[in-house]
């Protein structure tokens, strides 16, 4: 029996995610704004652990001023870093800024505020984990492998099919 090679891992891989993304079908490209942001990092605020902490002012002014813009949010990603910290400790040390900015997007549901997981946040494929850890911070959210603006604008994390962050996602957290 042959094994599958990388190239039909991550072509399954990114189907997977395309059927299970969230659809935004009314999506209109000269009138709706958005503003993408990956890879963020959000740590615990120790060293070696939050590639965030330097950047967590610009980063909060940021979304105000998309905030004050009605600009829609996507979080592709990596948001959090659940390799390297616990998530309570995450959150705990940055409630006050970077959760309290994304939860003002948060509050004006779905189509203002969609999260996306990435390998360093897997756990947030995990309904149960997220209604743990984010709905309380955050409010009422869900986390999509995926989004699709219209039919022809496709927004994934990338990691999908990667030998390292997701074939081997356990074992690279560990490392």
């Amino acid at each position: 029996m042959a094994t599958k090679s990388e190239r039909d891992y991550t072509f399954e891989a990114l189907n997977a995610a395309r059927e299970k993304a969230l659809h935004f079908a009314d999506y209109q490209l000269e009138s709706d704004r958005y503003i993408i942001f990956s890879d963020v990092h959000k740590g615990d605020r120790e060293t070696g652990s939050d590639d965030f902490q330097r950047n967590e002012m610009i980063y909060c002014y940021a979304l105000q001023y998309y905030l004050d813009r009605d600009y829609r949010l996507i979080l592709n990603g990596d948001i959090e870093e659940g390799w390297e910290a616990d998530y309570p400790a995450i959150i705990e040390a940055y409630e006050s800024s970077a959760f309290r900015m994304e939860r003002e997007f948060a509050k004006q549901g779905e189509s203002h505020y969609i999260r996306i997981y990435g390998n360093h946040d897997l756990d947030w494929a995990d309904p149960q984990k997220v209604k743990e850890h984010l709905v309380p911070v955050l409010g009422p959210i869900q986390v999509y492998p995926a989004a699709f603006l219209g039919d022809r604008i496709f927004i994934a994390h990338g990691h999908q099919g990667d030998p390292h962050s997701d074939q081997g996602a356990r074992w690279s957290r560990l490392a």
